[in-house]
């Protein structure tokens, strides 16, 4: 029985309806709100992360006067040198999202141009040769690691220290704000600014556990002895250390006036305004 044109076009349609509508619901699925809920559980792990880490560095520093990462583990919880070391990891990446989302901000001058801007700026050098004073002592040691683990704590350290002096170099010259209200750019703002809130957290951290450690190292000079090279090198290791204490202190007061003064050259001292 032959069939009519009507009828072969009345089929051909319901065939093709599945089709439509499986692309339609592919175009529908909210890949936005589905990575804004991924990113989110991601900076909820850095708060808890950061928790675990001030438990474990405050039991290693008061208990065994030691370094995080020459501490073992800790008798709060288990798997402790392991965690530090997945959120140290988790930190970077976190790091990373920041200085490639800058992209999105329409007053983003691009990596090269902001580095032309910082080469003439005091206060930046002033973070290098803090951060440089800081963190010499860890590059060091790199190289007398004894374990993986140990090398991957020190390096990730490092690491961090040194994306974080990028991102507060990039930052100087951005307006976050000056994203535009579509909903994709709006989502992105919210998530840079609570990023932002994490990162003054961490620094938060930094700062107050490396004034943690430097008294504790300082209470050490009680048994000083001239000629001793034993405690020359604990005087070194104070003045190592509270350049550390300053670049934390530096990078958390940049954070802190990021958030309510975005269009500030922060860095300089009279805290200008952006062009």
């Amino acid at each position: 029985m032959e069939t009519t044109t009507e009828e072969t076009l009345l089929l051909a349609s319901e065939d093709s309806l599945p089709i439509l509508t499986n692309q339609s619901r592919t175009r529908n699925v909210p890949w936005g709100k589905l990575a804004a809920g991924f990113y989110s559980a991601f900076l909820l792990w850095q708060l808890i992360g950061n928790c675990l880490y001030v438990v474990r560095v405050s039991e290693c520093s008061i208990d065994k006067k030691l370094e995080s990462f020459r501490c073992g583990s800790v008798t709060t919880f288990s798997y402790s040198k392991e965690l530090e070391l997945v959120w140290y990891v988790t930190r970077l990446i976190q790091m990373f999202f920041i200085i490639i989302a800058l992209r999105k901000t329409p007053s983003f001058h691009g990596y090269c141009s902001t580095l032309h801007k910082l080469k003439s700026l005091s206060a930046f050098w002033t973070l290098v040769l803090l951060l440089l004073l800081g963190v010499i002592r860890y590059v060091v040691l790199l190289a007398w690691s004894q374990s993986p683990l140990n090398f991957l704590l020190r390096f990730s350290f490092i690491v961090s220290c040194v994306l974080k002096l990028v991102i507060v170099g990039l930052l100087n010259y951005t307006q976050i704000n000056t994203i535009t209200n579509q909903v994709s750019s709006t989502l992105i703002l919210v998530l840079l600014k609570v990023t932002f809130v994490v990162i003054l957290m961490q620094s938060i951290t930094d700062f107050c556990l490396g004034i943690l450690q430097f008294a504790l190292r300082a209470d050490d000079l009680n048994h000083f002895h001239v000629g001793n090279s034993k405690n020359f090198r604990i005087v070194a290791d104070l003045f190592r250390k509270s350049a550390e204490c300053s670049f934390h202190f530096k990078v958390m007061n940049f954070f802190w006036q990021k958030l309510f003064r975005d269009n500030r050259n922060i860095l300089e001292n009279n805290h200008a305004f952006l062009n």
